[in-house]
């Protein structure tokens, strides 16, 4: 049985096949009661309200002042994009050049 509840197993050669199987249905598992929860809790109705267009306006107040602001309009169109700012500063270097006779050069022992 810990063959098959262990990460590598007996004799699969670092996967075990049974076991990779039931950690993804576990992994299934859990990730569906927590949408089955958030169900629950939200009555099955989505959470996300989208508001809708704004009404007329209200009538004048008695005294003829203005009523209360209404809501919010929708953002307007992004603008056109701009031009490409100046080049930054030269980052760390990636390559370092060495001379070539910087490293010992290796040599192979004789064998007997």
């Amino acid at each position: 049985m810990s063959s098959i509840s262990s990460a590598s197993g007996n004799n699969y050669q670092g996967f075990n096949p049974v076991g990779r199987k039931i950690r993804a249905l576990e992994a299934n598992v859990a990730t569906l009661q927590k949408e089955l929860d958030l169900l629950k809790k939200t009555n099955g109705s989505s959470s996300t309200a989208v508001a809708g267009l704004p009404g007329p306006a209200g009538p004048k107040g008695d005294d003829g002042s203005a009523g209360p602001a209404g809501p919010k309009g929708d953002a307007g169109l992004a603008g056109p994009k701009g031009d490409a700012g100046p080049a930054g500063p030269a980052g760390p270097m990636t390559y370092i050049a060495m001379p070539q006779n910087a490293l010992p050069t290796p040599t192979v022992a004789p064998s007997l």
